[in-house]
């Protein structure tokens, strides 16, 4: 998970001997500066891997610049490994960007087809209901063939109440699914997705929301798909609000930069799913997510 992205940071704090940049240039000098030749080929460096990892341009280079005002700003002992360590991690946590959910309400869940929606409905029905919430899960996918099995499989199997029915109009299933929301510290609605978000699917997301005014709204998306659909979201909030993001499938993101990404986008990341147990699912902290990247 993430290989990319530390990848990058190992090669500048000198975990890799064969391509360690700093190492070979402060290694057992006590107090010194960098010069400006070595701070160019460490930024550099770093501005390419960090590219490599997907993350976004313009992203790198405010990176880049901050090292490189850092580095050039700093002395360093013999311990230079951690101290660099330390500058990246401050630079890193203005970066990742992270929310968590208010103690009830009613979430709605949106974003394409394929990447988990439904299953991570689930799942965080499964983590609110161990912390003592009394939980309901909407099945509103009235588009997808399978998604009201799915669902009514998997909440059934983990004990989780639902509501589907055979509606073909996502608002009537939701508001018959809210009628006894009363009874109920989190609603979860699990909408339909598209593979390609347009107009009109936006706008139907659009009349949901002014209609039934959920909490909280959250984009799922997998983690490996890259920075570009998070620019979009920026679009899509013309027509709908977006609390902000899911990342599911973080353990086959080789990449890792979409973790940079959604705070550079504004996108705080409310949850994390890591693999295909129940229990593969976080709310993610910005410390431990920097610490997994050095």
């Amino acid at each position: 998970m993430l290989d990319k992205l530390k990848k990058a940071f190992d090669r500048l704090i000198g975990k890799d001997n064969s391509i360690g940049l700093v190492k070979e240039a402060i290694a057992g000098i006590i107090q010194i500066r960098l010069n400006q030749s070595e701070i160019e080929r460490i930024s550099n460096q770093l501005f390419y891997d960090l590219l490599d990892a997907d993350v976004p341009f313009e992203l790198a280079s405010y990176i880049k610049k901050q090292l490189i005002k850092e580095l050039e700003q700093s002395r360093f002992s013999k311990d230079y490994k951690q101290e660099i360590r330390e500058i990246l991690k401050r630079i890193l946590l203005q970066y990742i960007r992270t929310a968590s959910i208010p103690d009830k309400g009613i979430m709605m869940l949106i974003g394409p087809n394929g990447y988990g929606k439904t299953t991570t409905a689930v799942k965080i029905g499964y983590m609110l209901k161990k912390s003592g919430k009394i939980v309901k899960i909407i099945g509103a996918d009235v588009f997808r063939a399978a998604a009201r099995e799915q669902l009514k499989e998997l909440a059934s199997k983990y004990n989780i109440d639902y509501y589907i029915d055979q509606s073909d109009r996502p608002i009537n299933t939701i508001y018959r699914g809210l009628i006894d929301k009363h009874k109920y510290d989190w609603i979860l609605i699990d909408t339909a997705g598209r593979q390609d978000m347009r107009v009109n699917l936006l706008k139907e997301l659009q009349s949901i929301q002014d209609k039934v005014k959920p909490d909280v709204t959250l984009y799922v998306v997998e983690s490996s798909v890259g920075n570009s659909i998070l620019n979009q979201l920026r679009d899509y909030r013309r027509f709908i609000k977006i609390d902000g993001i899911i990342y599911t499938k973080m353990d086959l993101d080789s990449a890792g930069g979409s973790i940079l990404a959604a705070g550079y986008y504004d996108f705080p990341i409310y949850f994390i799913t890591t693999g295909q147990d129940i229990d593969s699912i976080e709310i993610p902290n910005p410390n431990s997510l920097v610490e997994r990247i050095l």
